[in-house]
């Protein structure tokens, strides 16, 4: 069972047992998936009881993709923004609690930038700027002579999802310049501040943080990491949000203080 150390009010929920459905540690990091990190996040910040599963077919859960989570009825949910809303609404779950229509509003549009724009980013820095690492630690578990073949379906798949997001289509250097923009947005707002919103963790820096986490401890060395591992503000806010919500780092978390 997993608490949350945030101040959100605790639910009387002893008898719900979630199942999240995420892909495996990776990389020193809690979680490599933005998205899958963001929604335990979520069910930790919520106070859930939860156990993890790591399906070896991701393609295979709902959605096609992970994560989702599985309910004590056997029914499956995927898709991280769908699962919060069902958490709020048939959970109790209060992670904005108090914010004005013109925060939520704020919040949706930094969301989205992240989840819509930087992300598609950070996967081409992963996926196409160092497919020799996520090949051989992404998938050791794949035995070696498939491993390739496995690797270039999934490579393949995110390829045209990147064409039809629309990023996939500029060059390397244009890739980046989008990304870049983006991260010194979210530099330029959080900077000053202990939260997105204050001195609570709400829904968005849980968005937030899934992104951040990869890029401020993962081994990947790109623009986006420099410009992350570089940022005070960017790393100081990771942590924190880190330690609000998890209190004590993961055994063999990555912790990287600033780079010059």
């Amino acid at each position: 069972m997993v608490r949350a150390r945030c101040g959100h009010e605790r639910h009387n929920l002893e008898n719900v047992m979630f199942t999240l459905l995420t892909i495996p540690p990776a990389f020193g990091l809690r979680n490599p998936s933005p998205f899958c990190l963001k929604l335990e996040t979520l069910l930790t910040m919520g106070d859930f009881a939860f156990e993890t599963e790591h399906p070896a077919r991701p393609d295979k859960a709902p959605k096609g993709k992970l994560p989702a989570l599985r309910f004590e009825d056997g029914h499956t949910v995927g898709d991280s923004a769908l699962l919060q809303g069902l958490l709020e609404r048939d959970y109790g779950a209060s992670y904005d609690e108090g914010l004005t229509a013109a925060q939520l509003g704020e919040a949706q549009a930094y969301r989205t930038m992240v989840e819509e724009h930087l992300y598609f980013a950070i996967v081409y820095a992963r996926w196409f700027d160092a497919p020799d690492l996520i090949r051989e630690q992404a998938f050791a578990s794949v035995p070696k002579l498939m491993r390739g073949f496995v690797f270039g379906m999934v490579q393949k798949k995110l390829r045209k999802a990147l064409d039809a997001q629309g990023l996939g289509r500029h060059n390397r250097d244009e890739i980046y310049a989008f990304g870049l923009t983006d991260l010194r947005a979210l530099e330029t707002r959080l900077s000053g501040k202990e939260f997105f919103f204050g001195d609570r963790v709400t829904s968005i820096d849980a968005a937030i943080y899934g992104a951040l986490h990869g890029l401020a401890r993962g081994p990947f060395e790109n623009p986006l990491t420099a410009m992350v591992q570089a940022s005070p503000t960017l790393l100081d806010y990771e942590r924190r949000v880190d330690a609000a919500v998890y209190g004590a780092p993961a055994d063999g978390e990555n912790r990287p203080e600033p780079r010059e």
